[in-house]
């Protein structure tokens, strides 16, 4: 019988050049360099054998896996899957059912007892095992142990059924310090470390896996036994979790909230959704958040950094599902075309790139306050942002001649006010309460005898979250008198005839001015 002993001329250098003739061997290498392999070990016959019964007859004790060849008709080779254990004792044996090519049984069995070398020899991995399966049975914790470095997985489980740990068997005791720096896994994932044994290793992942993407695993030759002998040759393996998705992404559409709709900017969900590349969208809400739709979930590092908006913006951008939600930070400049554009870079969670760029305009609305409303007092339906159909005029209607607006004068008697006279203005959002009363200004535009030239805010009233603000006109005084009381028995249409202006003083919550001066002419009947 041929080895190599670590004492011998050539060291373990795998010739299998030391004949192991006495009957206990010291020092026989735990793994052979020079093959590549584990132990090696030939057994030379004087006659030509029967190799399928002879390899039967071969045993190895403690039990080694390896493979068993034959250079030539008399020459048995043995090559160990894995490093003996240092130190430890073994037999080697030929039992008498090993037969030569004529079927003559070996005149007697052959024993060799041998100690293995005490400094040891390169650890091997024996396997790299993840649970494998049907969504189903993964789901319901029943995943198949697959060793990936034998076999082909792709169909490995997310979870079996919450994670999916992975489970590293070595030939020997190895030191975990160098387990835990020497294990990496692509795309990076994190987990938790556990050593079931000491020829163990098990990575928990923190989160299931991502259906679809492959998983790259890699062991350094850093990684040492605990004699602090480490692996020959780096260790890689792959799998495939659920099924291999080479499909490329794409992006649905993207959802806007729009300003003017009736809900202003306000409401959930948005209110034009899933618009196209090439489209442009007017009146987008400047606080409102934009939803991004992919045709799958993306990965976020990846397709954020494809993301490019001009002019620049700064968003809070948060992935959910299918769907990429930017949320302006600050809000976007008011009445500003903006370019939304995805480039090919943006990848799904396999790494395939977005098939098509996607590029689209949308304007931002007009953010200033404004008048959406006006009328009076005793209308229905006129006295808040949601209820204005009942207003003399609302927003997205022509204004009319002013003897389509007439109102009826209250003529009660200080301190009676009736609603017939009071006028009711309906702004698009909160206003400040003081700047906005001082703006309005309210005119006789033309008199008869005996009618006032100077009309009052006799006083006022706001509601609807400062939204609504609501004026009682008088042209007695600010003494005393909430009615217009001087304009009674007149006839002929545009006469008596007002005018009330509400300029850029007018300012929102926040300061800032209406949009543009407010005039609206009206007549009393």
């Amino acid at each position: 019988m041929l080895s190599d002993v670590a004492t011998g001329p050539g060291g373990c250098d795998g010739g299998m050049d030391d004949p192991l003739s006495a009957s206990f061997v010291t020092d026989v290498c735990t793994d052979n360099v020079g093959s590549g392999q584990g132990a090696s070990f030939e057994i030379i016959f004087s006659k030509n054998m029967d190799q399928n019964i002879t390899s039967q007859a071969f045993s190895i004790s403690p039990n080694v896996s390896g493979l068993i060849s034959w250079t030539s008709p008399t020459t048995l080779r043995f090559i160990a899957a894995q490093s003996l254990n240092p130190n430890t004792q073994y037999v080697i044996s030929i039992s008498q059912n090993a037969t030569d090519s004529g079927g003559i049984q070996i005149q007697n069995g052959y024993v060799l007892y041998f100690l293995s070398s005490p400094l040891g020899g390169f650890p091997a991995v024996n396997s790299i095992d993840v649970f494998s399966g049907t969504p189903t049975n993964c789901q319901a914790g029943l995943g198949i142990v697959t060793n990936v470095l034998t076999t082909t997985v792709n169909n490995a489980c997310t979870g079996n059924s919450a994670v999916n740990p992975i489970v590293m068997t070595f030939s020997e005791p190895m030191n975990s310090s160098s387990l835990r720096s020497g294990f990496s896994i692509s795309p990076s994932v994190t987990g938790q470390f556990s050593f079931p044994t000491a020829n163990q290793m098990v990575f928990t992942p923190d989160v299931a896996f991502q259906y679809g993407k492959r998983y790259n695993i890699s062991l350094a030759t850093s990684i040492t036994n605990t004699s602090g002998k480490g692996l020959r040759n780096p260790v890689n393996a792959t799998f495939v979790v659920g099924a291999l998705d080479s499909s490329q992404p794409i992006v649905t559409g993207i959802d806007f909230e729009v300003d003017g709709d009736g809900d202003n900017c306000s409401a959930v969900p948005n209110d034009i959704l899933n618009s196209q590349n090439g489209t442009l969208t007017n009146n987008v809400c400047t606080g409102v958040p934009i939803v991004i739709h992919f045709n799958e979930p993306m990965d976020p590092a990846s397709t954020q950094n494809a993301l490019s908006v001009s002019p620049s913006a700064s968003f809070a951008i948060t992935f959910a599902g299918n769907n990429m939600t930017l949320t302006p930070l600050i809000a976007l400049t008011s009445r500003q075309n903006y370019t939304l554009t995805i480039s090919t870079s943006a990848k799904d969670l396999a790494g395939n790139s977005l098939q098509n760029s996607f590029s689209l305009i949308f304007r931002t609305e007009n953010d200033s306050p404004q008048v959406i409303a006006i009328g009076k007092g005793n209308q229905a339906n006129c006295n808040s942002l949601t209820v204005t159909t009942g207003c003399w005029w609302q927003a997205g209607t022509p204004f009319l001649p002013a003897s389509s607006y007439s109102f009826t004068p209250g003529l009660q008697a200080c301190p009676a006010d009736s609603a017939s006279d009071n006028i009711v203005i309906v702004f698009n959002q909160p206003m400040n309460t003081v700047s906005t009363v001082n703006a309005v200004n309210i005119t006789a535009v033309s008199q008869v005898p005996n009618s006032a030239s100077s009309i009052y805010k006799g006083r006022w009233a706001w509601s609807d979250s400062d939204r609504v603000l609501t004026i009682s006109m008088t042209d007695v005084g600010l003494t005393c008198g909430f009615d217009i009381l001087f304009n009674t028995g007149i006839g002929g249409a545009n006469y008596p005839l007002y005018l009330i202006q509400i300029d850029q003083s007018a300012t929102n919550a926040n300061g800032t001015a209406l949009s543009s001066q407010f005039s609206f002419f009206f007549e009393s009947n």
